[in-house]
């Protein structure tokens, strides 16, 4: 079926102005036309969806996602005896949430019993709605290392052999990237964010691996040091940058290495309140808050490529809105243009999970994950507030009345 999305202004997620008065042609999962609406509309489309004078942009891509996310405090006592099979109902719940927020893509960077694997198949086959998944399984850390207790998303490894064997085994799972735990984090509450965890054998063991199955190898990060140790390692994208100084953005910029802040958690308050989360958890997400809006600035001033990711759930409140436009906001207030917060969010994060050719833009060829919104994002990424339109592959997922006046 053929169907025309006329009314809209056009944001493709290139970097190119928007389009007043444009349209874009659908037909099945794919865009076969999109630009000046006079030029591009057939003249008896199947089926026409009028967008009245949103704006049209690329489904959102949040690269740092854990849909079984428990967090220290209160969260962590309600799930301490929850089954796998609870589990893998909240995580349906979580993944259908976001994809109603307009976050048609996500990147999975550690889960628990491999729930993210059959989560995956199920969206894939339409048996749940769910934004695409590109998961990593559980991530690797060292013993003791961050995200390894009971309700963690890491298993353990140490030494080069031990973690080339880890990282194998997540592949034979069918992880589509590696996660590796370089350094400490918020959510440990015996280590220091700025401390090292892996030694520099053991990262290149885990690259090595990755890269030879074609598959890519992204960090969470901490510290400079570990950061330093990981470009040159090879990693492929490091996740949250908490102490990122200049030689570490240089040093991004000269090997292609991508960045994905997440501020939120540094930045998140009411969120930690809101979830009961430890007094040791909020304390450590407070102290880490300026020194993280720091990084982030020194990465957009070096040029560094930055992707959109939460490290909480895409669709959950934050602030008033849903996490993933509020990191949009952050990007956007540490100095980032609205275009190049909106390419960060669809066409980088496209570049990040090695899938430029499926989806990112919307230009001919690529998956139809649309999202509309009242105002224009392009101009102020608050807009995005305004999502009312959700299309996945072809198919509306949502589309709201405009609100009352």
């Amino acid at each position: 079926m053929s169907v025309g999305l006329v009314n809209c202004i056009l944001v493709d997620g290139t970097g190119a102005e928007p389009m007043d008065d444009a349209a874009i042609v659908v037909e099945g999962q794919r865009i076969v036309a999109c630009g000046p609406r006079r030029s591009v509309l057939p003249a008896s489309p199947e089926r026409l969806i009028d967008l009245q004078g949103m704006a049209a942009c690329p489904g959102l891509i949040n690269l740092h996602v854990h849909y079984g996310l428990v967090l220290p405090g209160a969260l962590r006592a309600r799930y301490q005896d929850e089954s796998v099979a609870a589990l893998a109902y909240r995580m349906v719940a979580n993944a259908r949430e976001a994809l109603h927020a307009g976050v048609t893509t996500t990147r999975s960077v550690g889960e628990r019993h491999g729930v993210d694997f059959g989560l995956r198949a199920a969206i894939s086959s339409a048996q749940t709605p769910g934004p695409r998944m590109f998961t990593a399984g559980a991530a690797l850390a060292v013993t003791g290392g961050h995200g390894v207790h009971h309700l963690g998303p890491s298993v353990e490894a140490d030494g080069p052999y031990g973690f080339r064997k880890a990282a194998r085994h997540q592949l034979e799972l069918g992880a589509d990237h590696i996660k590796i735990m370089i350094s400490g984090g918020i959510s440990g509450e015996f280590e220091s964010i700025g401390s090292s965890q892996m030694a520099r054998d053991e990262m290149d063991a885990v690259v090595q691996v990755a890269h030879n199955a074609g598959k890519s190898v992204c960090a969470h990060s901490g510290g400079a040091h570990a950061m330093r140790e990981a470009i040159e390692a090879g990693v492929d994208c490091l996740e949250h940058g908490y102490l990122l100084d200049d030689d570490v953005a240089a040093l991004m910029v000269e090997h292609g290495t991508f960045l994905v802040p997440t501020i939120c958690v540094s930045r998140a308050d009411d969120y930690m309140r809101r979830i009961g989360a430890s007094e040791w958890e909020a304390r450590k997400s407070a102290e880490a808050n300026e020194r993280h809006w720091q990084s982030l600035q020194t990465a957009i001033q070096h040029g560094v490529k930055i992707g959109m990711g939460t490290d909480m759930l895409p669709g959950e409140m934050n602030e008033g809105t849903v996490a993933s436009y509020r990191e949009m906001e952050f990007m956007a207030e540490a100095g980032l243009s609205p275009l190049r917060v909106l390419t960060a969010a669809t066409k980088t994060g496209a570049e990040v999970l090695r899938a430029s050719e499926q989806f990112g833009t919307l230009e001919p060829g690529k998956a139809a994950d649309i999202v509309a919104c009242d105002g224009n994002p392009a101009q102020d990424v608050r807009a995005l507030r305004g999502i009312r339109f959700v299309m996945q592959e072809g198919r509306v997922v949502r589309f709201d009345d405009p609100p009352a006046r």
